[in-house]
């Protein structure tokens, strides 16, 4: 499989692809040669051609499971254990590689900063210039760093802030009057009580400075984040 294109992109991919290589061995695609014409680039990778032919997720992996149970069990329990062992796979061997590897780089920053939970608090990160390709900042550090701004930029969340779009989901689930409480029960006449994350820390600044200023070191951080 050839993939052409600028060269600065190109030249980001082909150091990803060979970072993945040191960490993944086999269980990833393999550069098989690279060359430049001017500004332009090719990066010859051994993938398979899936034009014809696209690889089955999860989903799709199960939606078919829901209709082998119905043409025979034998069919539906080898789709289930294929399922299984795909699951196993990534999350006891790939995540496994890709989180024990540390990055070469010690970096500076604060995490609560960079995942978003000084929002309230004007929170400052990392940042300099926005990449488009992710709709993030360019120099976040963390690639999980979207993840919490989908609190308020979805629905139910406000748009505004992130005490108050977490206040509306957790009204939403268990209702306003149990929202209110500093400790939270999800099941009636059960023990188990857990902290309201929106009073005891969300909607108090001070313990957000605290955490802002508690998470900024410098950081070696693994592959996966």
């Amino acid at each position: 499989f050839i993939k052409m294109g600028k060269v600065e992109d190109l030249e980001e991919e082909l150091n990803v692809t060979q970072r993945m290589m040191e960490l993944l061995g086999g269980f990833c695609p393999q550069i098989l040669g690279y060359a430049e014409h001017g500004r332009l680039g090719a990066l010859q990778l051994s993938l398979a051609n899936l034009s014809d032919g696209m690889p089955k997720g999860f989903a799709e992996l199960y939606r078919e499971l829901m209709l082998q149970t119905t043409a025979g069990a034998e069919a539906g329990h080898r789709l289930l254990q294929r399922l299984e062992n795909a699951v196993d796979f990534v999350f006891d061997h790939l995540i496994y590689r890709l989180q024990s590897a540390k990055s070469r780089r010690l970096i500076h920053f604060s995490v609560a900063d960079e995942l978003g939970f000084c929002k309230d608090i004007g929170g400052e990160t990392t940042n300099t210039a926005p990449d488009q390709r992710y709709s993030r900042p360019a120099t976040l550090c963390m690639r999980t760093s979207f993840l919490l701004p989908k609190i308020w930029q979805k629905e139910p969340g406000d748009g505004r802030g992130l005490a108050s779009s977490a206040r509306r989901l957790v009204e939403e689930i268990l209702g306003s009057d149990a929202a209110r409480h500093d400790d939270l029960n999800f099941l009636a006449g059960h023990p188990l009580e857990l902290p309201n994350v929106c009073s005891l820390l969300l909607e108090s600044h001070d313990a957000l400075a605290k955490l802002r200023d508690a998470t900024n070191y410098g950081h070696r951080l693994c592959f996966s984040h």
